[in-house]
């Protein structure tokens, strides 16, 4: 689509082709129109699935914006293919040839079946799996399908129709309906249809109240930060909607690959909060997407994104229609599609799909005996006969045969009769030869002026909607050479081709084809001059667009340009990678690779590296890059060859290149090892010795910290504030390696040089400036303090820096990870409580920044982790899990889905008493015995589980034993975690009780040792472990006889659990104190009333099998 302005600059050349060759007046190609295959007819199936949901409202103040809104942009449907086309002969009859009046013809069953679907939208109290009720809106996804001229818009815009008529009936309906339509010319176009569609979203809010548009920007602001920046590379309409504050976009030159790693990700969450936000404005939001055979695989996702969108509570359907024809079992759409049939249930969506079929003879009659009045019912029939022989029964070939009919004469009204007549006999002469509609269509076409067929192909080529201006741009400069005579205004030109029905008009100054196969048969006019014609048009664009419109239409110009640069020539190079820029900024990495690929495929072998040095280097670089991020590692690698076996560049020239080599062997391969040696090395080529010896390394790194924490401590306070920004490339690209490191040494278990990559960033900064990664290392060395326990109060404090960092500088690479760093500093400082808002905080700006692996940890902890470890009912934590999981699962995080399935197996042998062994980790959700994944992380959380699940199911000796020969494994996993906490006091309970209960020294040596460390946290200030202390210090008292001692701490340590909430530790220093009570004490009472204490937590918590034992040996104890 070209909807631009143009502006006067001096103008290209008039033509990229010989000036002196002569173009015919028409440039029909016969052997191509007649190679097309006829319609084909199909038949009709409905299948449907998946769940439903219901709708919310927002407040008035938003819902009055809509019915504020003109409706311009949402028309009558307009009657193409199946309903009617209007066509009107003018002079030459004097009756009118009118399909209009008819409405819809042979699509009852259709008709209904969407509606259905809209009414689905708006359904409340519909009752979910489980037989509750929940109210919300319901999503409906539609696919409409069949053959290119069935009319498969035009029933869709049924649903268009019903939301006009309600907004016309009901002022405070505010439902909308917007299209979006990919085209044939520009399929390598990223998000065309869909930019579209929501583009027109954002020109009717602008009609709106000001009051409610800056609602909006605020609330799109607040979702989305810098990041709704992304979103305006692709909305044009977007910024003109947001602030002049926001519309200073970053659309830099500069690149660092890893900005744009997690491009798609931050699309997603984008795209999903401008849906929530413009869908609590518009409630039901209708979008169509015309013609998705052709729409690219990144626009597939979006739909994809849109629609899965759990957290989305408004109504919303997406209407998606496809030519069958083009989608067979190896097309992305069609095994989109599938995925969106298995994944229904699950996001809470339904699918509905429709196939649209050719009409029979019966609807051709019915349209013929509507328009034509024939005279007798056999006549009608006869004419319908030849019309499904002619046409196989495609509605907008049908028409448009009947039109050719009637402008031929063949069919015409006899004013005498009031009748309108037809000779058989010639009809069946005349049309023997007609193929398809485009031939139709196309020899309609040949019979119009020679300046208007040229036009019909300029505007062929300027894409499915245009505007006046930008036709009247391409018609200025090569009209009068192709024309070969004095041309007239656009302006008179446009009305004629509106008239005969080949393009419409819609909003000032824009035009649009009233049907695809309009557009298709005027590209045929070309013929063999299509490639020069296409270059022509690209290149005046190109050089005549004002630079703001250019960029919008940027990717069908260059497309234009580059389908009709046979000639390869070298200068539109730079074209291409324009368009690679912009590709890559909107996380459209196949596209951005495959400009990258035409752009160095345009440069001259012999004279690339001496004359376009620059240029190649920018193309094979980009080309690298996005064919690492697109998956596509065998090219990637071919890049990297070509350019690092160039001796005459410079390291630093080649260093974006080394750094996708590194990034191939970890992220894609997983040689975590080999990529930190290939770093190493790139390291030393930039003068920057990182390691020791490497039998030293392990005293580097512990060194290393001790002295980077001395440095740390000298600096004044207020300084970091006060730092500046490193500019210099060199050291930016050795922070970015040095982070390389960091992440792959922890990958591979290298612990030591982990620790020396965080010092050394972390000293970059102290004595260079601010990086990129400041924030996240300094996080990280406030982490390591705590792992060290040095000084947790100033560890705290290094992780309030990192978080001002980030509120300073903006985005910084990884600085998401800040706020999962902060949260577990925080809980080693302060109540395990305030844990809860950095993690929520950090979920949500990792979903912003696209970082959905740190997002997910965020998660993970907020709703599962903490939730246990303070104690929360067992029941409330298992209903947040799977809303939890549906996340995981969408964000392809296979670690995180397998470390809730554990969590979750733990909680339920926990709380189900039907399970036939709670202590061992096995059960439908997870099992141990096959579990063969090693990531430290998950091998922590899946030994923490089994310990839980010993502890309260098993016997305190077999938990003892199992704690001595685990020892520090949860610890040295996940260093400085808030988890160690737990684990370690429930190691140490086991240990005291298989001691008190054995008398055995080995347990007793191990308790004394584990206290010993809880101690010196609750002494370093740590409000989390000051009950486990005094606990655990009353069972070292009854170890030692000292029984009144003891039973002060032991209700102290209680007393501190019940207040803090903490059920479950409520129930278990019950049932410890009640054994106390009983085995040392002698007083059965005291211990019958405190284990039916604990029994009562238990409850409480919702361990419903724990409950069952202590109930069993309450009734025991005498």
């Amino acid at each position: 689509m070209i909807e631009s302005v143009h502006h006067e600059v001096a103008p290209p050349p008039s033509s990229i082709t010989d000036e002196n060759e002569d173009l015919p007046s028409t440039f029909g190609d016969e052997d191509a129109l007649l190679s097309l295959d006829p319609e084909s007819t199909e038949t009709l199936s409905i299948s449907r699935n998946g769940t439903v949901n219901t709708t919310s409202s927002r407040s008035s103040e938003l819902q009055s914006l809509s019915s504020s809104m003109k409706t311009s942009e949402l028309r009558k449907p307009k009657t193409t293919a199946a309903i009617a086309m209007r066509y009107q002969q003018g002079s030459s009859s004097s009756g009118n040839l009118d399909f209009a009046s008819m409405g819809l013809i042979g699509r009852e069953t259709e008709e209904s079946t969407l509606r259905s679907c809209l009414a689905n939208l708006m359904v409340t109290d519909s009752p979910d799996s489980n037989g509750s009720k929940e109210s919300g809106p319901f999503k409906e996804l539609v696919f409409i399908k069949g053959p290119s001229g069935v009319g498969k818009s035009s029933v869709a815009r049924i649903v268009e129709h019903d939301v006009n008529q309600e907004q016309r009936d009901n002022s405070n309906y505010n439902g909308i309906f917007i299209d979006g339509k990919f085209e044939m010319n520009t399929m390598d176009e990223p998000y065309s249809g869909v930019s579209k569609a929501f583009d027109k979203i954002c020109r009717n809010i602008k009609k709106g109240k000001q009051e409610s548009i800056a609602e909006i920007q605020q609330e799109l602001k607040d979702g989305l930060g810098k990041e709704v920046q992304l979103l305006m590379h692709l909305l044009p309409e977007l910024e003109g909607l947001m602030n002049d504050d926001q519309n200073q976009s970053t659309k830099s030159s500069s690149f660092d690959m890893d900005a744009f790693e997690n491009g798609m990700d931050q699309l997603r969450y984008a795209f999903r909060v401008l849906a929530r936000v413009f869908g609590a404005v518009f409630s039901p939001m209708i979008i169509l997407l015309d013609d998705l055979q052709w729409a690219d695989i990144s626009s597939l996702q979006v739909l994809d994104y849109l629609i899965s969108d759990t957290q989305n509570s408004n109504a919303m359907m997406i209407i998606g229609s496809y030519r069958s024809e083009e989608a067979n079992e190896n097309s992305l759409l069609f095994n989109k599609i599938v995925a969106f049939r298995e994944k229904a249930t699950k996001f809470s969506f339904r699918v509905t799909e429709m196939e649209i079929k050719a009409f029979d003879a019966a609807t051709v009659e019915k349209i013929i005996a509507t328009t034509l009045a024939p005279e007798t019912a056999e006549q009608g029939l006869r004419l319908a006969l030849i019309c499904i022989k002619r046409t196989l029964g495609n509605p907008f070939f049908v028409f448009e045969f009947l039109k050719m009919l009637h402008h031929e004469g063949l069919v015409s009204y006899n004013s005498s009769s009031k009748h309108w007549t037809w000779d058989m006999d010639k009809i069946e002469d005349a049309t023997m030869s007609t193929a398809n509609v485009v031939v139709l269509l196309h020899d309609r076409m040949r019979k119009l002026s020679n300046q208007v067929q040229v036009l019909l192909q300029i505007a062929a080529y300027c894409g499915s909607s245009f505007s006046e201006p930008t036709l009247d741009t391409v018609w200025d400069h090569h009209g009068r050479r192709l024309v070969g005579s004095k041309i007239e205004k656009i302006s008179e030109l446009l009305p004629r081709l509106v008239q005969d029905d080949f393009l419409e008009p819609f909003g000032e100054k824009h035009y649009r084809w009233v049907h695809d196969k309009v557009q298709e048969a005027a590209l045929c006019l070309t013929g063999k001059h299509r490639e020069s014609l296409q270059l022509d048009i690209g290149t005046t664009l190109y050089y005549c667009l004002e630079d703001e419109y250019l960029e919008e239409d940027l990717f069908n110009v260059v497309d234009l340009i580059n389908r009709g640069n046979i000639n390869k020539r070298s200068q539109f190079a730079l074209a291409n990678i324009r368009a690679a820029k912009k590709a890559r900024s909107i996380s459209a990495f196949e596209s951005a690779a495959k400009y990258a690929a035409h752009g160095i495929e345009l440069l001259d072998d012999s004279t690339k590296w001496t004359e376009n040095r620059l240029l190649a280097l920018q193309l094979y670089t980009i080309g690298a890059e996005m064919n690492l991020l697109a998956g596509s590692i065998t090219v990637a690698d071919q890049y990297c060859d070509v350019v690092l076996g160039r001796s005459e560049l410079s390291t630093m020239e080649t260093l974006p290149l080394k750094m996708v080599r590194a990034k191939c062997l970890s992220m894609m391969e997983l040689k975590f090892n080999e990529s930190v040696e290939y770093c190493l090395k790139l390291l030393r080529e930039m003068g920057c010795k990182l390691t020791w010896p490497r039998f030293l390394l392990p005293v580097q790194g512990l060194t290393m910290v001790l002295r980077t924490i001395r440095k740390m401590e000298k600096v004044p306070e207020g300084s970091f504030e006060s730092m500046v920004v490193i500019k210099d490339k060199r050291q930016k690209a050795i922070a970015s390696l040095l982070s390389m490191i960091v992440y792959m040494s922890y990958h591979s278990g290298n612990i030591p040089l982990l620790f020396v990559g965080i010092c050394k960033l972390v000293e970059m900064t102290l004595e260079q400036g601010i990086n990129e990664f400041s924030a996240k290392s300094i996080a990280s060395m406030g982490n390591v303090m705590l792992l060290l326990n040095k000084d947790p109060a100033k560890a705290v404090e290094y992780i309030k820096i990192a978080l001002s960092m980030l509120a300073k500088f903006g985005r910084m690479r990884s600085g998401e990870t800040t706020y999962l760093a902060y949260a577990h500093g925080l809980a080693w400082f302060q109540p395990l409580e305030s844990c809860s808002a950095p993690l929520i905080d950090g979920y949500k700006k990792a979903l912003r920044a696209g970082e959905t692996e740190f997002a997910c940890w965020n998660l993970l902890s907020y709703v599962a982790m903490v939730p246990y470890v303070l104690g929360k009912p067992l029941a409330q934590i298992l209903q947040e899990c799977p809303k939890a999981m549906i996340q995981f699962e969408e964000a392809a995080s296979e670690i995180h889905v397998l470390d809730m399935r554990v969590l979750m197996q733990m909680l339920s042998n926990l709380s189900d008493p039907s399970c036939p062994d709670p202590s061992k980790l096995e059960g439908d959700i997870f099992s141990k015995a096959n579990d063969e994944e090693e990531a430290k992380v998950h091998l922590a959380i899946s030994h923490y589980a089994e310990g839980e699940l010993v502890l309260f199911h098993g016997d305190y000796v077999a938990a003892a034993d199992r704690a001595i020969v685990l020892g520090e494994v949860h610890t040295e996993l996940v260093p400085g975690t808030y988890t160690i906490m737990i684990e370690t006091f429930h190691r140490a309970v086991a240990l005291y009780a298989a001691a008190l209960k054995t008398k055995k020294e080995k347990y007793k040596v191990h308790a004394k040792k584990v206290r010993t460390k809880i101690s010196s946290w609750a002494k370093a200030g740590n409000p989390n472990v000051e009950y486990f202390d005094l606990f655990l210090t009353a069972e070292q008292l009854a170890l030692d006889k000292k029984l009144d001692e003891a039973q002060l701490k032991y209700e102290a340590a209680i007393n501190a659990a019940t207040g803090a909430g903490h059920l479950h530790h409520a129930g278990l220093l019950n049932e410890r104190y009640a054994d106390f009570l009983l085995d040392l004490c002698s007083n059965v009472e005291e211990s019958k009333k405190t284990l039916t204490t604990a029994i009562k937590w238990y409850k409480d918590w919702g361990a419903a099998g724990k409950v069952k034992a202590l109930e069993s040996k309450l009734g025991e104890v005498k």
